[in-house]
């Protein structure tokens, strides 16, 4: 699609949850992460070694270094995944503050 009918698909989509999105709506724009130099996509997709053998580690702090984002849930790509792994590391930073 033109960047237009991007925007126009996208506000017709948003309506159906938020009825006043078109009047809300102001401007959009759209990329397309697979043309970014060096990126090759919008996200990262884990092979099934990465997935066994690198994620478990990530997902464990390093000293006081906790890393959260939508590459270490399992939800890759969308926002929930980054939410659902900042839960998690946040619930590993207040355990950690309760046993102090």
């Amino acid at each position: 699609m033109k960047p237009a009918d991007r925007a126009a698909f996208a506000v017709a989509a948003g309506q159906k949850i938020f009825p006043e999105y078109a009047e809300n709506y102001e401007s959009a724009f759209s990329f397309a992460w697979h043309l970014a130099e060096f990126n090759l996509g919008g996200w990262a997709e884990w092979s099934e070694t990465g997935r066994k053998e690198a994620y478990p580690v990530l997902c464990e702090p390093d000293g006081r270094l906790y890393l959260a984002g939508e590459h270490l849930s399992y939800l890759g790509g969308w926002q929930a995944g980054a939410i659902e792994s900042a839960w998690q590391q946040i619930a590993k930073i207040h355990a950690r503050v309760q046993q102090a």
